[in-house]
């Protein structure tokens, strides 16, 4: 009969390692012997019934989802503590990559790669992508400036000592908030970067839906210093500093001197911190 399908073996064409058959031509038509195997089931995605078990619970169950990666997550992490404790009882030390997180909240890891020559060229970017430097490099040091930038720059001796820059610390959080005002040591020379204060204008508009303190960690953040005030050590043994301001004429667009004779730096802060943020601070020439 027409489109009848015929079970049968082809002798010149025999079952295979598997179990299969072969197809052969007759008045039925073509037909498939299948000799020695089961006919494979149709898999139920939906139903997930032949997934494994463990998959077929999780799967089932999806409000148990957040769960098993709460588990899970959680199980890596006491792998990587009994790790660390059997590497520390060994006498061995697990490599961390070197990263720094700058004032704007984002995190910087140092990199090392080769360069034209072939001598190591260490940099730094977002991404913890190796290679990754597992030590900064004798003689260098990590150095973020008042952008939030971060470099790998070599170490040079400071003019400029720790008690002084302590004490200019300490008279401009005494004159506004810490984060007002930056500090950048340049050779001989101590920089004052200010930002101005917005949080006022931006708790008016977004006040009723974001918290303050969420408004001000983002102006913060997001805070642009430009550089007003420097104080110029002029001798180095008496320990004397000029003051200057930075002139925004279009003529000038320089530093000009503000301060008449050196004086010594803690008179020379009482004079002169007290104009910073004020429009006093453009008579000063």
């Amino acid at each position: 009969m027409a489109g009848r399908r015929e079970r049968c073996v082809n002798p010149e064409r025999p079952a295979d390692r598997y179990g299969r058959g072969a197809y052969r031509s007759s008045q039925a038509g073509a037909a498939f012997v299948l000799k020695g195997a089961k006919p494979k089931p149709k898999l139920a995605r939906i139903s997930g019934a032949f997934r494994p078990r463990r998959q077929r619970w999780l799967f089932s169950k999806p409000g148990r989802f957040p769960e098993m990666l709460a588990l899970a997550r959680a199980n890596s992490m006491l792998r990587i503590a009994l790790l660390g404790e059997f590497a520390l009882r060994c006498g061995h030390h697990l490599d961390m990559p070197i990263e720094h997180t700058a004032r704007t909240g984002k995190t910087y890891y140092l990199h090392v790669g080769l360069g034209k020559a072939g001598k190591p060229n260490y940099y730094f970017s977002r991404k913890a992508d190796p290679p990754l430097a597992e030590s900064v490099p004798s003689g260098f040091e990590i150095y973020e400036n008042v952008g939030g930038q971060v470099f790998l720059r070599r170490k040079t001796p400071q003019l400029i000592t720790a008690q002084e820059l302590a004490l200019l610390r300490k008279s401009l959080n005494r004159h506004a908030e810490e984060w007002r005002y930056k500090i950048e040591v340049k050779k001989h020379a101590i920089i004052i970067h200010e930002a101005s204060d917005s949080t006022g204008a931006l708790e008016e508009i977004a006040m009723p839906w974001i918290s303050k303190a969420t408004i001000k960690q983002r102006a913060i953040e997001s805070a642009h210093y430009m550089a007003v005030m420097r104080f110029r050590l002029v001798e180095q043994e008496k320990r004397l500093f000029l003051a200057e301001r930075f002139c925004f004429r279009g003529s000038v667009d320089d530093w000009i001197d503000i301060g008449g004779p050196a004086q010594t730096l803690p008179v020379v802060l009482r004079k002169f911190v007290k104009h910073l943020g004020k429009e006093s601070i453009f008579e000063l020439f």
